[in-house]
């Protein structure tokens, strides 16, 4: 129904000359978004650079966008999170220039990198190294909710 009216619409004013277009009308919403995103997360001395960087990008990560929020979205978090990880600031512009245009295809690698993730593998290997030692005196309980503030270790 709504693709219905959105066409009609479109067909009645199609002649007017005048376009709007959502990319257009968000741009300045994601760059400003993504500006303060960068400011709020990457605020130790040690992330200067890198906050110095990702702020350069805020409007190529808007034009990139082309009016998907979400995506924009997805791609602060990434270059938040590999900032915080460890990554130089210098990584950010080619991290960008790595991530795909489209949503789909944005899921699927964020999906494949996800055990590459330098905190889940630390996350990991510490639930493994628990889960070993599990049955000896020192940690005698075999019950899963012994690993239930393993996601609030840091």
């Amino acid at each position: 129904m709504l693709c219905t009216a959105f066409t009609v619409f479109r067909d009645a004013f199609k002649d007017a000359g005048i376009t709007i277009h959502l990319r257009e009308l968000i741009h300045t919403d994601i760059t400003n978004f993504a500006s303060s995103q960068f400011a709020e997360h990457l605020t130790t001395a040690e992330l200067s650079s890198a906050r110095t960087d990702c702020l350069a990008l805020a409007p190529e990560i808007a034009v990139r966008a082309n009016g998907v929020f979400l995506w924009a979205v997805l791609v602060m978090r990434s270059l938040i999170n590999d900032a915080i990880g460890g990554d130089d600031g210098t990584t950010s512009k080619e991290r960008l220039s790595e991530c795909p245009n489209g949503l789909n295809e944005m899921y699927r690698n964020m999906l494949s990198k996800a055990d590459s993730s330098p905190s889940v593998r630390r996350h990991s290997d510490l639930l493994i190294y628990l889960a070993t030692r599990m049955g000896s005196d020192r940690y005698p309980s075999d019950n899963a909710l012994a690993f239930s503030w393993l996601q609030d270790v840091d």
